[in-house]
C-alpha cells in the first residue's frame, strides 16, 4: 500500500491511544493488513505452455467510528472509510514444469494496467454546535503498469477440472497521485470542491498521520509533508477452480490405406 499504509497504521494508532478528560471519547476501527479480492481469466493451453487474459478487482480499507462528548460541551459523531482498491487488467504466460496425473506446475509470468482508486468519505454529525453535519469526500485515480512473476500449481480433481493455487510477486508503483475533494455542511449553499496533488503529512509530536492536497507550510506546527506514493508490491496468494474445455489426449493420425485398382 506504500503511503496508504503508513497513513492508516500511524492514524490508527494515535485515535486509539487518545484519553481527553472530562469528555467521553470513544474510537473503534476495523481494518485488514492485506488486499482481499476475486477475479477470474481466460486461456488457451497446450502440452508445454498457457497464454490467456485476467482481470479482478481487489481492496484495502479501514473504517473508523468516532463519539466525542466533552461534559457540556458539543458532541461528536464521525464515521470514516478510506479505501485503496485496484482493477488489475492482465496478459499472461504460463511455462509448464511438470505435468503428472494428479498435478501440473507452471511459471507464470504477467503483465498489464492496474487501474486504481483512492477513497476517503467522512460524515460528522454534530450537537450543540452551529452546523448539524459535515460531509467531507476526497479521491484520487491512478492507472500504471505492474507485473507478476510466480508459480501456478493446478491440482487435478478430474480431467477438466482443477484446483488451481497461484504464489507470487507483484511490482505496481503509483506516484505523482492528485486528488480531488469534496466539502460540505447545511451552513453552506454550494458544496466547496478542492483539487491538488496529494501529500502524506506526518506529524512529529503526536505521531499522527494524514493525506491531504498540498504541502506542509511553517504555520503548521509539528507537520511535514512528503508527496504521496502508494504501491501493490508484495507476495500475492489466490486459488480458484480451473475449467478446461477440450481434451488433453494426444490423437493419433488416422491411417488410410491405398486404393488398390485391378
Amino acid at each position: 500500500g506504500g503511503d496508504y499504509d503508513t497513513m492508516v497504521n500511524l492514524s490508527s494508532a494515535y485515535l486509539k491511544e487518545q484519553s481527553i478528560p472530562n469528555s467521553e471519547l470513544t474510537v473503534t476501527t476495523d481494518e485488514k493488513p492485506y488486499f482481499v479480492g476475486y477475479g477470474g481469466e481466460l486461456g488457451f493451453e497446450t502440452s508445454t505452455f498457457a497464454v490467456g487474459f485476467s482481470a479482478g478487482y481487489m481492496e484495502k480499507k479501514i473504517t473508523t467510528d468516532y463519539h466525542f462528548s466533552p461534559a457540556g460541551g458539543i458532541d461528536i459523531r464521525y464515521t470514516r472509510e478510506q479505501r485503496f482498491s485496484a482493477v488489475p487488467l492482465f496478459l499472461f504466460i504460463r511455462y509448464k514444469l511438470i505435468d503428472t496425473k494428479f498435478i501440473s506446475g507452471f511459471l507464470t509470468l504477467g503483465e498489464g494496467v492496474y487501474l486504481t482508486k483512492y477513497s476517503d468519505e467522512r460524515r460528522e454529525n454534530f450537537q450543540n454546535h452551529v452546523i448539524t453535519y459535515a460531509d467531507i469526500s476526497s479521491e484520487s485515480k491512478k492507472n500504471r503498469l505492474g507485473f507478476h512473476l510466480g508459480v501456478t500449481l493446478d491440482l487435478k480433481v478430474t480431467t477438466n477440472i482443477a484446483i488451481s493455487v497461484d504464489a507470487g510477486y507483484r511490482l505496481a508503483k503509483f506516484d505523482e497521485l492528485e486528488m480531488e475533494q469534496i466539502y460540505d455542511d447545511d451552513n453552506i449553499t454550494e458544496p466547496i470542491i478542492t483539487e491538488g496533488d496529494m501529500y502524506l503529512w506526518t506529524n512529529s509530536e503526536t505521531g499522527d498521520a494524514k493525506l491531504k492536497i498540498g504541502e506542509a507550510t511553517s504555520s503548521d506546527k509539528n507537520w511535514s509533508s512528503v508527496p504521496a506514493e502508494f504501491d501493490l508490491n508484495g507476495f500475492t496468494l489466490s486459488v480458484g477452480l480451473k475449467i478446461t474445455f477440450g481434451s488433453n489426449k494426444k490423437k493419433n493420425p488416422v491411417k488410410i490405406a491405398p486404393l488398390n485398382y485391378q
